[in-house]
């Protein structure tokens, strides 16, 4: 009996850190966005789409993993395995915070690609631009009272 309990110790250690690895990429891809959202048009559909695609699969992946938790919950039964399931736990919150940052992240990315960028008039995409401008260059917006 013990043994199995050590066996499902070390399940819920792998998936732990199988699951820490997820975040650090998620945090990664978080880094990469970042700019583009202050920055618009520096990405293309496709890389916005291909994103939108691995983390929807990834917010999948994560439903079967806190399935899987759950049915650890009824299996563990010492203290160091319930401690070590509370990790696994928490550990899929972060990833499930991150992976839903991300695809928010797309969500608004996808309307800001290089591809929407060409399909606007030149006038569009020219006070688009002087309206991204304004706030950091007061200047350029003269208003005249007569």
């Amino acid at each position: 009996m013990s043994k199995k309990r050590s066996t499902l110790d070390s399940r819920i250690e792998y998936f732990t850190d199988l699951v820490r690895e997820g975040i650090d990429v998620t945090r990664g891809q978080i880094e990469l966005f970042t700019p583009a959202l202050d920055e618009p048009y520096r990405l293309d559909d496709a890389t916005v789409n291909r994103a939108i695609e691995v983390y929807e699969n990834q917010r999948a992946d994560q439903v079967l993993f806190r399935n899987q938790a759950d049915r650890w919950a009824g299996e563990a039964a010492t203290a160091a395995g319930k401690a070590a399931l509370t990790t696994y736990v928490a550990v899929l919150d972060e990833l499930d915070r991150l992976t839903a940052d991300v695809l928010g992240m797309c969500t608004t990315l996808s309307g800001q690609t290089i591809e929407k960028l060409m399909a606007k008039s030149d006038a569009e995409a020219g006070l688009e631009a002087l309206m991204r401008l304004a706030p950091r260059r007061p200047d350029l917006i003269t208003y005249r009272v007569r």
